[in-house]
């Protein structure tokens, strides 16, 4: 078997061409094959074809063809591995640098107000998350306040509010907690 190099652009942007190219120490004494396999999730890059390195050359070349699609994913690192009887198996690694925002949140409100004595299992403000951005994993969002009102005594938010991946809206609900102490009107943002 003969031992090999592989190599690859760096880095390349969603939608690009990456170019890995196969070295060999020595002309080749025979015209070789060498298969290519991408580590991963496929589904956004074409499989490079398989590198030929023909008698009397030291390498050859094959492209591997990212898509450029419309969901944030965040960069992602894929490894490329050679696999073939004649060489030794060997692997490089590839960035592909994404080119969409990462997801930004906006809220509405069912309502803006709601009394403290509301019954809390029929009158809620519904709160509804919507990304900006179609996202590849389910966006968490995590609730912070200011103002008068104290959260977990004077209202809480039931559930968690999760936009599901490849979704741009999520739906909770925010409920007012009766007590027995006299409170002016008390906002919360």
């Amino acid at each position: 078997a003969e031992a090999i190099t592989l190599t690859s652009t760096n880095q390349v942007t969603e939608g690009g061409t990456a170019t890995i190219t196969a070295s060999l120490a020595t002309p080749s004494t025979r015209n070789l094959t060498i298969n290519l396999t991408v580590s991963g999730e496929t589904g956004d890059i074409s499989p490079p074809s398989p590198i030929s390195i023909p008698i009397g050359s030291s390498s050859g070349t094959s492209s591997l063809v990212t898509v450029d699609d419309a969901i944030y994913e965040g960069d992602e690192t894929k490894t490329i591995s050679s696999r073939g009887r004649c060489t030794i198996p060997n692997s490089t690694s590839l960035v592909i640098a994404e080119n969409e925002q990462a997801p930004r949140v906006s809220f509405t409100l069912s309502q803006t107000s709601l009394a403290e004595n509301a019954s809390s299992s029929t009158q809620q403000i519904t709160i509804t998350a919507t990304s900006d951005q179609i996202a590849d994993e389910d966006i968490q969002v995590i609730f912070g306040g200011s103002g008068v009102a104290v959260f977990e005594t004077d209202y809480e938010i039931t559930g968690n509010l999760v936009i599901p991946a490849l979704s741009t809206t999520g739906v909770t609900n925010n409920s007012m907690i009766v007590d027995e102490i006299y409170e002016d009107d008390e906002t919360v943002t």
